[in-house]
């Protein structure tokens, strides 16, 4: 599980610039391509931990968008601590099924 910790603070937070954090609240393509690295990333951390599967990808990245779609709606401050409370759960869980 701390792999899987560490590549999902890595591509959501590590590798994520402050230009898109801001993008990806006005453009939904931004959005999409956080939501890929950080599905890519995880799913990389998978493959090397020898449990990875297709639906796993999808629903990781399915379910990244969702979340931070919801936050973007929710919330313009992307360091709201409820919101970043929630995402943060949200994402552990979704890490959680996937292992």
């Amino acid at each position: 599980m701390l792999w899987l910790i560490f590549s999902h603070v890595l591509f959501d937070a590590g590798l994520q610039p402050s230009w898109m954090i801001e993008a990806k609240k006005k453009n939904w393509i931004v959005l999409v391509e956080h939501c890929l690295i950080w599905a890519g990333g995880v799913s990389l951390a998978l493959v090397l931990l020898e449990c990875y599967a297709w639906w796993k990808f999808v629903f990781l990245f399915v379910g990244h968008y969702a979340i931070d779609l919801y936050k973007i709606k929710h919330t313009n401050d992307p360091l709201d601590k409820k919101y970043l409370l929630i995402d943060q759960c949200l994402h552990l869980i979704q890490l959680g099924v996937v292992l």
